[in-house]
């Protein structure tokens, strides 16, 4: 899986560095931008859209029925990519909570963490079984749809930032649960991404 992982990160520095540029620039918004959700949203969108162009990219070149030939299961295969995504996901997370601590832009941060976290996974959540079990060119138009629906979210963000923010600091305990709701769901989708890509045939 190490090998799997270093292929993904090297074609994203190589031919997808756009993308995460985009998605460093927008989740700085979100530290010296008042519409502090808005920037982690989109910055999410772009990292999402990494793992997407990935699986595009192995399809296109026929990486899966290479792998067929390496000591990899199937469902290595699959949990690289749900590991890439938790990585992407984090990692944007990190890098907004570091900017926002040592500017002292400390108010949201946890909120913030939570949206973004919510976000990124639930994007994954819903992309990656499409992809893996009916290809990267039919899971598109579910990908679209999330990308859709992603940019509702942004749009409702903008315009009710401070209620969202003030409910997420205010409501701990549905906070919480929301998030574990959202872990458990990327769990689930893990799990039955790998039951059924393990059945079909390349």
């Amino acid at each position: 899986m190490k090998g799997l992982l270093y292929k993904d990160f090297r074609i994203i520095l190589k031919d997808y560095r756009s993308f995460l540029i985009l998605a460093i620039v927008f989740i700085l918004m979100g530290v010296f931008w008042k519409e502090g959700l808005y920037g982690p949203v989109y910055g999410m969108f772009f990292l999402t859209t990494v793992v997407s162009t990935l699986q595009n990219y192995d399809e296109a070149v026929g990486f899966r029925k290479y792998c067929e030939t390496f000591p990899l299961s199937r469902s290595d295969v699959v949990n690289e990519k749900y590991l890439l995504s938790l990585a992407l996901t984090f990692g944007g997370i990190l890098l907004f909570a570091i900017v926002s601590l040592v500017l002292g832009r400390t108010e949201m941060i946890f909120e913030t963490a939570m949206a973004m976290t919510a976000i990124g996974l639930s994007a994954s959540a819903f992309s990656l079984p499409f992809s893996f079990i009916f290809g990267a060119q039919k899971g598109s138009l579910v990908r679209m749809a999330v990308v859709f629906l992603m940019v509702i979210c942004g749009m409702v963000l903008i315009n009710y930032t401070d209620v969202i923010l003030t409910f997420l600091s205010s409501q701990a305990m549905a906070s919480v649960l929301i998030f574990v709701l959202i872990i458990a769901a990327f769990e689930i989708s893990r799990r039955v991404t790998i039951r059924f890509y393990q059945k079909k045939e390349l």
